[in-house]
This record gives C-alpha cells, structure tokens and sequence, in this order.
C-alpha cells in the first residue's frame, strides 16, 4: 500500500510546477496546429439587387453568386450559405443606362477577417436600368378554340377594361393593349364567364391590380335566311290542277334549324273561301305548313291559280260471272 501511495505521489506531486507548464504547453500546441490547418469551401448565396425608387432593371442577371473560401477548419466548417444570408447589392450610385458592377468581399457579409476569398463567380454583374412609366392601357381578351356548330360569339364584356402598366418608359410606350391568358370556348353553346389573368409582355413590367380580370363571352345561335323551293297540293281537293306546282320563300331562324329543312318538310295549300265548283278557275292565297317554330318566312306567299277538272272515274272490271266476252 505505502508503495502505491509513493508512485502517485511521484506522478502527481513531484515537479508540479514543470507538470502544469508542460499541460498548458501541449494544449497551446495543439490549438496552432489546429488553427494553422486550412479548409476551403465553396458556397452558394443569392443575390437581391436594391432599385431605386423611379427606376427599372431591364435585363437578366444571374440571381446566385458562388465563392470559394479559405481560413481555419473551424471557423471556415461554421461558415454555411444560410448563415452568411443574401447577397444585397445597392444599384442608387448607378444611373439610367447601362453599368458594370464588380462583386468584392466588402459586398458580402459575416465573413470573418481570417477567412480569404479566393473565387467569386460571376466576378460581375451587368445592369441595364431604365426610367419607370405607368399609363393606361385596354385590355383584349384571348379566345382559344370555336364554338359549337350553330352558334357565334356575340360580344365580350369585361370586368375591367383597362388597367394601369408600369414598366420601362420604352415597352410602356410600345404596348397598345394588354392580352389575358387564353379562354377555352371550343364547342360551347352558351354564354361563359372566366377569371383570367393578365399576361405581361416583358418581366421588367407589371399591372397596379393584381386580380383577375373577369370576362363574359356573350355565345349566340347563328341565325341565317334561306330560300327554299315549296311544293303547292291540294290533297283534300278533288280535280285540282294548280299552277304553278310549287313556289320559292325565303325563311330566316336558327342555322340548326334551317340547314336541315329538306324538299317535302315545307309545304302550301290553296285556301278557298268556300268549296270550289267543278269546271271552275280560282287565284287563292297559300298557307305554309311544316316549319318550325323559331323559323319565320320573310315576304308574303303569292297567288296561284286553281283550275277544277273533272275526274274520270276508272271503268268497273267486268264481271267473269255473267258471261261477257272481252270485244
């Protein structure tokens, strides 16, 4: 036991002094060494560019700037894209036109003094600004597609028939009117309402309401005039030999309707006062029978005449049972 008590006393109470010199020592050491290890890293950040009041980017830029870095381990694996943040870049020095803009370390922030960049991708950015302008403008709406077969478009209505576009002074002075996003009406039979959006002609602009626009396609039937050739009978009369044997009309409704009138739907009857006598001529109006209710005849029928004509009446057969001999 008392020799146990001897070797840590050796340990741990002899020399104390140089012990605790040489601890603080190794543990200096060791923290230079670790330090004076480098580590580099490439890191992605955004980029948000600060436009003046009154003024417009026109071009594309790139949105992401790559670096690449250099320092100690530690500090360089505690550096990360999130912690660093965006990229802002102030374009007020720069006036209307366009300018280059070099990106540099001041630009970026929370980058320790220690840390070196030793890329910067792109290394500039090229920025065309251009004065902005607002004024009114109509608004078309785009249709896509026909209607059905058989009807039209009558008109359109708009919620709004105009909107204010701000934008560069040159597109904003260029552009008459502003189109919505397409509106399907292939094969509809009535009127439709739809809320589109506005499509804008360049990124660089916008619109100062950000709703819809609602637009109302007011659909129709086609409605067409047609001639037609009529026949004239007088079935329930007997003898009736008419002249002419059939007139032409013309007649107005519903192109579904109209287009499928055939020869034989339509006809006219003379119309007697009272019953004709036989071997006597008349000239009587006409009634139209067979069109349908949404089509109309345009013009007045015209008078035929009506000639009354004795009928033969067919010789009876003779009867086999009495005899009679054909002559």
């Amino acid at each position: 036991m008392n020799k146990l008590r001897l070797f840590l006393r050796r340990i741990f109470v002899e020399n104390i002094g140089i012990k605790i010199v040489s601890l603080l020592a190794s543990l200096v050491l060791f923290y230079f060494v670790r330090e004076g290890k480098q580590e580099r890293k490439n890191l992605v950040l955004p980029i948000e560019l600060q436009i003046p009041k009154g003024v417009v980017q026109t071009n594309e830029i790139a949105r992401q700037v790559e670096i690449a870095i250099v320092g100690p381990k530690a500090v360089v694996d505690s550096l990360t894209a999130s912690k660093l943040g965006v990229v802002q870049i102030d374009l007020t020095p720069f006036g209307i036109g366009a300018s280059t803009l070099f990106l540099q370390r001041e630009m970026f922030s929370g980058i320790p003094s220690n840390v070196s960049m030793s890329s910067i991708s792109p290394s500039y950015i090229a920025v065309r600004l251009e004065k902005e302008e607002s004024r009114l403008v109509p608004i078309t709406p785009i249709l896509k597609g026909r209607v059905a077969h058989g009807y039209r478009i009558d008109r359109y209505t708009l919620s709004d028939r105009e909107m204010t576009l701000i934008g560069p002074t040159s597109l904003v002075e260029r552009t008459d009117f502003l189109e919505t996003e397409p509106i399907d009406i292939a094969e509809v039979t009535q009127t439709v309402t739809r809320r589109v959006p506005i499509r804008l002609p360049a990124p660089s602009m916008r619109i100062s309401q950000t709703d819809p626009v609602a637009v109302t396609v007011h659909i129709v039937e086609e409605i067409i005039e047609q001639q037609l050739e009529v026949p004239v009978v007088a079935a329930s009369i007997e003898g009736a030999v008419i002249d002419p044997k059939s007139i032409e009309i013309t007649v107005r409704g519903p192109l579904r309707l109209v287009e499928k009138l055939v020869q034989g739907d339509v006809y006219a009857e003379p119309q007697f006062d009272k019953p004709p006598r036989l071997g006597s001529t008349h000239s009587v109006g006409l009634r139209l029978f067979g069109l349908p209710r949404e089509v109309v005849r345009i013009g007045d029928l015209p008078k035929v005449k009506v000639h009354i004509e004795r009928v033969a009446k067919p010789k009876a057969a003779p009867d086999a049972g009495n005899g009679a001999t054909a002559p």
